[in-house]
C-alpha cells in the first residue's frame, strides 16, 4: 500500500490567518500544504513591512522580510500553481509590490530605489535562471550582493555614467523586499557549493517536503470558492491595516518571557546541531534561529488579537512554540538541501576514494589518490572540498623521507556517526 500524505501544521490556532490561507489553498490544489503555510507565512512577511524586534545583535531591529526557495520535483509538485494562488491573494489587497521577474541589475536598483520605504517582492517562478545568470553572465555581476544587501535592510546607491558624462543615480532607503522562488532537484547538479559557502543561500529558508497529496483529478479541480477567496483576502487586508497603525504608534515589537524562552531552547538546539555538521550545512543553518524570531512575529501578526489597543505586538508562548515548529522543518529541509547539493558524480568519487583508502590504510598522498580515481586535478579538488565538508577527510602537508618538498597526504576520519539531530517534523 502506498504511504499517505501527513502534514503536521505549524500554525494549529484555526483564528490564525495562516492557517485560514492554508485550509483555503489545499483545496484548490493537490501542492503540497507546506508550500501553502510557506507562501502564507510570505505574505505576511511582506505585508508587516515597519515592524520590527529591537534585539542587540541587529542595529535597528530584526525586520520581517525572507527569502525562500521552494524546493521540488518540476511539475508534480505544482510549485507553479501554489504562487499562482498566492499572488491572487495579495492581488486582492494591495498593488505595486511585485517586482519584474526577468530584470538586470540596474533595472533591479531602479525598481526598488522607486519602493523605498515601501514593500517589495520578488516571485520568480523557475530560480534556477537567476543563479545561472549570476554565474555565467557578466551584465549580472552585482546582483548577489545588492540582494544580500537587501536582505540586510541597508540603504544602497547606484550610479550610472553614460558616454556623454551624463550620471544617473538611484537611492535605495529603508527597503523591505521578499524573495520567493521555485527551484527544481533537477538543478542541483549545476548549483555550485560556493552559492552556500558565501551565505547567499544561507539567507534562504529552504521549503522542500518530498511528498504531497494524491493527485486531484480534473473533475476536483473546480473554481475556488468565492467566498473562502474573499475570505481569506480580507483578513489579509485587516493584518495590513493593522500592521499600519502599529507602525505608526508603536513599530517595535516585543516577546513575553516564555516566548524568549521557547525560542532561546531552539537557538541552543540549532547550535548543537551545527557542532556536529559539515561547514555548508553549518552555514545553512546559522540564520535558521534569526529566522525562528521572525515568524514568531509573523505568527503573532496573524492572530486577530496579536496586537494591543496601543498598536503593540506582543508574541507569547504559544507564538513562539509554533514558530519553533516550522523553524525546525525549515532546519531539516535546509540539511537535506545541502546534501543533494553535491553533484553525483562527486559522490561517486568520494566512494570511490574512500573504499579505496581504506584498503589502503586510510592514508594515502594526494597524487596516488588522484590516480586511482583516473580524474583531472580540477575534479580531485571537488572531491576533496567535498570531503572535507562532509567531515570525511583531514589534509595535511608532510615532508616524507627527508624530501623538503612537501606532500599532500589525505587521511581519512573515523566513522563517528556526527549525523544532524535535527529531524523532520
Amino acid at each position: 500500500m502506498a504511504k499517505s500524505y501527513s502534514f503536521y501544521p505549524a500554525v494549529v490556532d484555526p483564528t490564525n490567518w495562516i492557517y485560514q490561507y492554508v485550509q483555503y489553498a489545499k483545496d484548490c490544489t493537490d501542492a503540497p500544504h507546506e508550500y501553502h503555510e510557506a507562501y502564507a507565512v510570505m505574505l505576511l512577511s511582506l505585508l508587516t513591512q515597519g515592524l520590527r524586534l529591537d534585539v542587540s545583535t541587529t542595529p535597528g531591529g530584526l525586520r520581517t522580510n525572507l527569502y525562500m526557495l521552494i524546493y521540488g520535483k518540476s511539475s508534480i509538485m505544482r510549485k507553479s500553481t501554489a504562487m499562482k494562488l498566492a499572488k491572487d491573494v495579495l492581488n486582492r489587497v494591495v498593488g505595486g509590490v511585485m517586482l519584474p521577474e526577468n530584470f538586470t541589475p540596474g533595472g533591479l536598483e531602479e525598481e526598488m530605489a522607486k519602493r523605498s520605504g515601501q514593500p517589495a517582492i520578488l516571485f520568480v517562478d523557475e530560480f534556477a535562471g537567476i543563479m545561472d545568470r549570476m554565474h555565467h553572465q557578466s551584465y549580472m555581476a552585482g546582483t548577489r550582493s545588492f540582494l544580500l544587501t537587501m536582505h540586510g535592510h541597508d540603504d544602497w546607491r547606484y550610479v550610472r555614467r553614460e558616454k556623454k558624462g551624463k550620471e544617473d543615480a538611484w537611492e535605495v532607503t529603508d527597503p523591505h523586499l521578499c524573495i520567493i522562488g521555485n527551484l527544481t532537484t533537477a538543478f542541483m547538479s549545476r548549483m555550485k557549493l560556493e552559492d552556500i559557502e558565501d551565505g547567499f543561500l544561507a539567507r534562504f529558508a529552504v521549503i522542500g517536503p518530498q511528498d504531497k497529496p494524491e493527485r486531484m483529478s480534473l473533475r476536483d479541480l473546480q473554481p475556488a470558492d468565492p467566498g473562502k477567496r474573499l475570505d481569506v483576502a480580507n483578513g489579509l487586508h485587516a493584518i495590513h491595516d493593522r500592521v499600519k497603525y502599529a507602525r505608526e504608534r508603536c513599530p517595535a515589537a516585543s516577546l513575553d518571557g516564555e516566548a524568549i524562552n521557547a525560542l532561546d531552547e531552539f537557538q541552543a538546539e540549532t547550535e548543537r546541531a551545527q557542532m556536529k555538521a559539515d561547514d555548508s550545512t553549518t552555514i545553512m543553518l546559522e540564520r535558521v534561529s534569526e529566522m525562528s524570531m521572525k515568524l514568531a512575529l509573523l505568527i503573532a501578526a496573524g492572530r486577530p488579537n496579536g496586537f494591543g489597543r496601543d498598536g503593540r505586538l506582543v508574541v507569547v508562548r504559544t507564538d513562539a512554540e509554533q514558530a519553533v515548529s516550522m523553524a525546525r522543518k525549515w532546519a531539516y529541509w535546509a540539511t537535506e538541501f545541502v546534501r543533494s547539493a553535491t553533484p553525483a558524480e562527486v559522490n561517486r568519487h568520494i566512494a570511490k576514494a574512500t573504499v579505496w583508502m581504506e584498503r589502503n590504510g586510510g592514508s594515502l598522498p594526494r597524487w596516488k589518490v588522484a590516480r586511482a580515481l583516473g580524474i583531472s586535478s580540477y575534479k580531485v579538488d571537488e572531491v576533496q572540498s567535498a570531503m572535507i565538508d562532509q567531515n570525511l577527510l583531514t589534509v595535511a602537508e608532510v615532508c616524507k623521507n627527508g624530501s623538503k618538498k612537501p606532500t599532500l597526504m589525505w587521511t581519512l576520519k573515523p566513522n563517528e556517526a556526527d549525523e544532524i539531530e535535527i529531524t523532520e517534523a
